[in-house]
């Protein structure tokens, strides 16, 4: 049925919205890191 079709969309937007989440907190956790430890922030 169409709804659950829409509930598997909205499952699916979650689980992408919390890995973005956690590669954010990942590259944050990166800067503040480099930034503690004097080191330039270039890739």
């Amino acid at each position: 049925s169409r709804r659950a079709v829409l509930q598997g969309e909205v499952a699916a937007a979650r689980a992408d919205a919390q890995a973005r989440a956690a590669r954010l907190a990942t590259a944050v956790a990166e800067i503040d890191g480099r930034l503690a430890a004097g080191q330039p922030l270039i890739p």
